[in-house]
């Protein structure tokens, strides 16, 4: 997450700038942040810009390169409502922690463009205390 080495080895596409903004400790606005976030995770964009063939990832919908028939067809299971920019990060962080399976903890991976989002980043697990 936020690995600097996706900055010298990936290719140009949307979200590298917001990458590096935020590696140099940048704020980003939230569709910054999923597009930084969308970079960092399809490394780059080594192979170039794409889709990511994700329509499952509470991110896609915002995904710069996405595929909008994939949205209707894959994300039926949303029942049509629309997912805000700010809702689907905190569905991506749900997911991504695992749907927060040890309580509502911090998420300790502060280099990800997607950690000034998270709800419960200020947030001590008594696990965390031991």
């Amino acid at each position: 997450m936020g690995n600097p080495d996706i900055i010298k080895t990936g290719g140009a596409g949307k979200g590298r700038a917001d990458l590096i903004k935020h590696l140099k400790g940048g704020r980003l606005y939230q569709t910054q942040a999923i597009r930084a976030k969308c970079y960092e995770c399809m490394l780059g964009y080594a192979d170039g810009p794409g889709d990511c063939q994700t329509p499952r990832c509470p991110l896609y919908r915002y995904m710069p390169y996405h595929c909008k028939e994939k949205i209707i067809a894959d994300q039926s299971y949303m029942q049509g409502s629309r997912i805000s920019s700010r809702g689907a990060i905190l569905a991506k962080g749900y997911d991504c922690m695992g749907g927060y399976l040890d309580g509502k903890c911090n998420c300790k991976i502060t280099a990800c463009p997607l950690y000034p989002w998270m709800p419960y980043k200020n947030i001590e697990c008594p696990k965390d205390r031991e």
